[in-house]
């Protein structure tokens, strides 16, 4: 078991470790991408680090910033509102029959798009839902929700 100055060390040289909160890779392309709540990011050394060990094509920090800004040479800050990020992460509902797709609720406001389609197999095979024997209809009572405690909080021993 590590002694608590080897924790604590561990947690001070985390900062120093390369690292980035997403990398991507296709063929010979690499992007690095740092994710920040600030709205004066600073990434860590370790980020820096990982741009020197990998020398990606680019480096940018995503954070609610203005606008886009050269943080350092070839580190990007750019800015999404939380507008933007919903609008990004919209997802919509249909039904596809018989080479026909019909929208459930909303229909996106687009011409033509790529899309992800993912199948929700109904299965027939699922246990059927259980339920009280008839004999006990009408026969039980319910005196209380489930999830709140039998005895009343101010009993509580642990909360003297």
């Amino acid at each position: 078991m590590p002694d608590l100055f080897s924790a604590l060390r561990s947690e001070i040289d985390r900062d120093r470790r390369p690292e980035a909160d997403l990398v991507m890779e296709r063929g010979q392309r690499r992007l690095l991408f740092e994710i920040k709540l600030s709205k004066a990011p600073q990434p860590s050394r370790g980020f820096y680090e990982l741009i020197d060990d990998l020398r990606p094509e680019s480096a940018t920090v995503v954070a609610p910033v203005d606008g886009p800004y050269e943080q350092r040479r070839g580190v990007w800050a750019m800015g999404l509102t939380v507008k933007e990020v919903k609008d990004m992460l919209k997802s919509y509902e249909a039904v596809y029959e018989k080479g026909h797709l019909t929208w459930l609720d909303e229909q996106p406001n687009i011409d033509s798009a790529r899309v992800i389609v993912t199948v929700l197999v109904e299965n027939s095979d699922r246990p059927k839902r259980r339920s009280a024997p008839s004999s006990l209809s009408g026969q039980v009572e319910i005196l209380g929700d489930i999830v709140s405690p039998l005895v009343d909080e101010k009993d509580w021993e642990c909360l003297k």
